[in-house]
């Protein structure tokens, strides 16, 4: 006799989208399965912290930066972001924006949470020999800390 099979509902997906080129693929994916599943597209534009001159290098630590330029910054990548992708997603698909802060690994686990989402899915950044030293700690610390699957769809390369 087989086991039974216990299956989850899926009623919300969160996908980190930025600027990247791999961020178009986890989105397609993510808007696809969110068609077929009824479920809604949560879309997450994380804002990076904001680049402070080397001679103040404790200002990020005690949060001596402009807020009002970095809400603006803010607005700009969200708007950005909802240009990008406005293409990628099917007019069936109910989807919604929100914004996160860096780093982003902390930022999407914290989404995860906010948005109370099944399933988040993220993008396989293949880049440069050097890029995985930025990108897998984001991609560990979403694995290591989701308390929901994480789907990870590798980039669409040109054939």
């Amino acid at each position: 006799m087989e086991p039974p099979i216990h299956s989850v509902p899926i009623s919300r997906i969160l996908v980190p989208a930025d600027e990247d080129p791999a961020s178009i693929a986890a989105v397609d994916m993510a808007a696809g399965l969110a068609v077929a599943l009824d479920a809604e597209l949560v879309l997450l534009a994380v804002q990076s912290l904001p680049i402070v001159e080397a001679a103040y290098p404790s200002a990020l630590a005690i949060g001596m930066y402009d807020q009002e330029g970095d809400r603006e910054e803010a607005e700009r990548l969200l708007a950005r972001c909802i240009a990008r992708f406005s293409d990628v997603l099917p007019p069936a698909v109910r989807a919604r924006w929100i914004r996160g802060r860096h780093p982003a690994g902390p930022a999407i686990v914290r989404a995860l949470d906010e948005v109370d989402a099944d399933l988040v899915v993220m993008p396989m950044r293949r880049g440069s020999e050097l890029s995985h030293l930025l990108n897998d700690g984001t991609d560990r610390h979403v694995l290591h800390h989701s308390p929901v699957p994480v789907l990870v769809v590798p980039e669409v390369q040109a054939r």
